[in-house]
């Protein structure tokens, strides 16, 4: 009997120390609209809304939207941005996932997909989420895994 509880002791602590504390995943990050964006580049990450207003105005041809939603709260988020490319499909589902790591200062933003239909076609979608802000010195990795 104490061979089984000092075993089950043992795979308790070595679970408990393998565990990385420094990870954290956000709940009820919600997938938004940004609206008139002609986007560019494959990933964004926005801050403040001076860099919002560059993108706005220097990427792509002349931007002639009358809709330009500048306020997203930008004390308390930031707003990130991933091009989702698949060849020979119409329509896909999307989920995404956004992690914190402490330890490597960095946020991980995986989109997870699922071809519905596939074609000979391309399917392009600009997948935006508001985060919580990110914090100073940490970086975005991006990801796209299919399921």
């Amino acid at each position: 009997m104490k061979k089984i509880f000092l075993s089950l002791l043992c795979l308790v602590v070595f679970a408990s120390c393998s565990k990385n504390d420094s990870l954290v995943n956000f709940e009820n990050v919600e997938k938004t609209d940004v609206d008139c964006l002609i986007t560019t580049q494959d990933t964004y990450v926005i801050n403040d809304v001076e860099t919002l207003t560059d993108h706005y105005l220097t990427d792509g041809v002349q931007n002639t939207c009358v809709i330009f939603p500048l306020d997203y709260g930008w004390n308390t988020y930031t707003l990130i941005g991933q091009k989702i490319l698949l060849e020979n499909s119409c329509t896909a589902n999307t989920r995404h996932k956004l992690s914190s790591d402490e330890d490597s200062k960095s946020y991980t933003f995986t989109i997870f997909y699922s071809v519905i239909e596939e074609c000979n076609e391309e399917w392009e979608e600009m997948y935006w989420i508001l985060a919580p802000k990110l914090p100073d010195g940490y970086t975005v990795n991006f990801e796209i895994i299919e399921e």
